[in-house]
């Protein structure tokens, strides 16, 4: 509504299926997940002309790897 541009949500899910209230979720599904999320940042920034977004400034896969690092 406020960028005015198509948007796509994710959520965490084991499988990709629904989601229930009693669904868990794993610590390195959670890292995944963000890294997904930061992808799609960062693949929205580059089709709008932009080399990369404000804030991290590392990309995705350097930020994942960096937290699979500290576990």
């Amino acid at each position: 509504e406020y960028l005015r541009r198509p948007w796509v949500s994710t959520g965490l899910g084991h499988g990709s299926r629904a989601h229930a209230p009693n669904e868990y979720a794993s610590i390195d599904g959670m890292k995944r997940f963000m890294l997904g999320e930061a992808s799609l940042l960062y693949a929205a920034a580059q089709a709008h002309g932009r080399d990369s977004i404000d804030a991290p400034r590392r990309r995705p896969r350097e930020l994942y790897e960096k937290a699979r690092s500290t576990t």
